[in-house]
């Protein structure tokens, strides 16, 4: 996912794995719906939980709420407002 991020024009986001604690990231419900961090472009390891009843996703498997927003945001059309011409 990291290099598809690059073909939408994505830069590295090297914060987007402080999004969650490391407790919350061993839920595997909020790694399904949210992800584990907000952006693919970061480099992230495994995650390994050290009590192996309590381990969430090893690795993401979705766009992060940045890469969805950077998304939307670079390819949305907009309409520019025209100035109107002095007499």
């Amino acid at each position: 996912m990291h290099e598809v991020g690059h073909t939408f024009g994505l830069n590295h986001n090297f914060i987007a794995s402080q999004l969650h604690t490391p407790q919350e990231i061993q839920d595997p419900v909020l790694g399904a719906t949210i992800g584990l961090t907000a952006s693919v472009m970061d480099y992230t390891i495994p995650n390994i939980s050290p009590d192996k009843t309590k381990q969430g996703l090893f690795f993401d498997i979705k766009p992060g709420p940045y890469d969805k927003w950077a998304i939307q945001y670079g390819y949305t059309k907009f309409r520019m407002k025209r100035k109107k011409k002095q007499p």
